[in-house]
């Protein structure tokens, strides 16, 4: 073989190696909704398939598989709030499928209003594959009802608790948004369950920071769902489900 012909062999081989590299591994995700409510939990849902004969190690000492993931709003890219590696020492087997679960919200500012373009990024040996981009949408939500409390032990610390309705997977759902505006500080986005529009939903937040709300999940069904506000933040402490028979609008009753 002459020296030309030998080198444009390497040459071929150095190009069509990592492309062979590549494709032994699948890498997807799915984002579960197409909208999310401003601060609600964004989780990425990345599946890797390892077709290789040897292990992947994602995140380990080399980093020689690094996950990331590419945001982009209004054209431009958003960027991480935190540091470090997003998926640590996780091993893949070979011929094994594994789930990694990221929440996006946590890690990136995807908290303002508007369409984002969201694709994991799987970085290996100098090399990087991307998946298909999916676009998602962060929206206020519409708003049913809304109490302004202060904070038990903290009067002038001022949270906003506000019950807010969306459509998700061809349902309208409830969910107990609570911010403090003035401080700017999100303290939870809680999606209570579906929602029929029948009966307005109460809400109720006492000087103890006790919220209680009470809506119809279904027809005759209704539920009451119980949080803790404190200084600390807000926590979900159980929700109970009954079916009682009830009067709708014009005198019917409703099914049990």
């Amino acid at each position: 073989m002459s020296k030309t012909v030998n080198a444009l062999f390497i040459a071929m081989v150095v190009l069509v190696v990592p492309v062979l590299s590549q494709a032994q591994y699948a890498v997807d995700m799915v984002l579960e909704n197409t909208s999310y409510l401003q601060f609600e939990a964004m989780e990425a849902r990345v599946t890797i398939r390892n077709d290789s004969d040897h292990m992947l190690l994602l995140g380990g000492l080399r980093e020689t598989a690094v996950m990331e993931f590419k945001i982009i709003r209004n054209n431009e890219t958003v960027t991480r709030r935190t540091r470090g590696l997003l998926v640590e020492n996780v091993l893949v087997m070979p011929g094994q499928t594994k789930d990694i679960i990221i929440d996006l919200g946590r890690n990136y500012n995807i908290q303002s209003l508007g369409q984002y373009s969201v694709s994991a990024t799987f970085s290996m040996d100098g090399s990087k594959s991307q998946t298909s981009p999916r676009v998602v949408d962060v929206v206020p939500g519409l708003e049913l009802d809304s109490k302004l409390r202060s904070v038990f032990n903290k009067p002038a610390s001022v949270r906003k608790y506000s019950l807010k309705y969306w459509s998700r997977k061809d349902r309208e759902m409830l969910f107990l948004c609570v911010v403090d505006e003035k401080e700017g500080m999100n303290y939870g986005v809680f999606m209570l369950g579906p929602i029929v529009r029948v009966f307005p939903p109460e809400l109720s937040v006492d000087v103890a920071g006790n919220v209680l709300i009470k809506h119809q999940a279904d027809n005759g069904v209704f539920a009451y769902t119980t949080l803790k506000s404190t200084v600390d933040g807000v926590a979900l402490v159980g929700q109970e489900v009954k079916t009682s028979e009830v009067k709708l609008p014009g005198g019917r009753k409703s099914a049990k």
